[in-house]
């Protein structure tokens, strides 16, 4: 089982993440909202994302809508944040970076 991290290392490894990462007011899961121009690249970001978290064994719930993913991670057995979903955290990070520095030329496969 992992181990629920203290006050202090919650504040600390929250520090070490993009800015953009918060802490629930219960102290129990960080969340994260990604920006994106259309609904595929929010889309294609959540398959990343996906592929991440099942090779991980740690799965995040995901909120998918037309410019935005937003994204929440928890440790279930423990109850509360470990150090799992900030290495997952800082995965995602990577993979946000990643996503939307190679733009995407329209295609019209319909």
């Amino acid at each position: 089982m992992s181990k629920s991290l203290t006050k202090r290392k919650l504040a600390t490894k929250l520090k070490s993440l993009h800015p953009d990462w918060e802490l629930s007011k219960a102290g129990t899961s960080i969340s994260r909202k990604y920006l994106f121009p259309s609904y595929m690249r929010g889309f294609m970001f959540v398959t990343k994302v996906s592929v991440h978290s099942e090779v991980s064994n740690h799965h995040p719930e995901v909120h998918l809508t037309y410019n935005y993913v937003k994204i929440t991670l928890t440790t279930h057995d423990a109850k509360s944040v470990t150090l799992a979903d900030f290495e997952l955290a800082a995965k995602f990070d990577d993979l946000y970076t990643l996503s939307t520095a190679i733009p995407i030329r329209p295609h019209n496969h319909y």
